[in-house]
């Protein structure tokens, strides 16, 4: 029998991804009104009024964003969902997830896995990789860079690191950058809901790890550490 506590979080998970589909929808339709309006417009052979283009163009700015946010939040509501446990291989499983990513060329991702596989749901620990590669490159202060994934055991946890040599987290946002909404430069200037590292995190709590956020290698940039239990077994039912 499921606890209160349990059923409750099934529901509320629930209710997150019903919304957030209906809402997705709403928000599609709103970024496709802009394109109406200049295809109407063109049809008339008129062209749009001083001012109005960058109107039309905030609105696919805020719709695209809104459409990210509903997105991350749905998949922050999925975490653990469905997903059974299994003896994952971190090789195989990091290969497949950059040939998803398709992350910037000049990105260089080494990899250091000496832990080479972990008990965690697969699904999960895909959104978890992304979302880490993807900070990595989104707050990077050139267009080039290089990141680092590894592994290694340490009193019988798995520890999983993917660190960076951008410009790191600065000390006023090291005890925030984890919690959702948080992002380290204005919406306006970087595109992303601040969902990213929420979401990474949630994966770790779900499957009772640790998450910390430390000074990149050699001190530059920033590294992000996750510590599984190396004989993880299943999450009580």
């Amino acid at each position: 029998m499921k606890s209160p506590i349990r059923d409750t979080t099934d529901d509320l998970r629930a209710l997150v991804s019903m919304l957030g589909h209906d809402v997705r929808n709403s928000a599609r339709a709103l970024a496709e009104v802009p394109v109406w309006i200049k295809e109407d417009l063109a049809d008339m052979g008129q062209s749009l009024p001083d001012g109005t283009e960058d109107h039309l163009r905030l609105i696919e700015i805020h719709a695209a964003r809104l459409n990210k946010m509903l997105n991350d939040l749905i998949t922050f509501s999925r975490i653990g969902h469905a997903n059974d446990v299994q003896t994952i291989d971190l090789d195989a499983t990091l290969t497949a997830t950059l040939a998803e990513l398709h992350l910037p060329p000049r990105f260089v991702v080494h990899r250091d896995l000496r832990c080479p596989q972990l008990q965690i749901g697969q699904k999960d620990f895909v959104v978890f990789l992304k979302e880490l590669l993807r900070n990595a490159v989104k707050h990077h202060h050139l267009e080039a860079g290089n990141i680092h994934v590894s592994s290694y055991l340490n009193d019988g946890e798995c520890i999983i690191t993917v660190s960076d040599d951008g410009p790191g987290v600065p000390d006023l946002h090291k005890s925030t950058v984890l919690e959702p909404m948080k992002t380290l430069r204005p919406r306006d200037e970087i595109e992303g809901s601040g969902m990213g590292l929420a979401i990474a995190k949630r994966v770790v709590d779900f499957y009772r790890g640790r998450f910390v956020l430390k000074d990149g290698r050699d001190g530059c940039g920033s590294a992000l550490e996750a510590s599984f239990d190396a004989s993880y077994a299943a999450i009580d039912s």
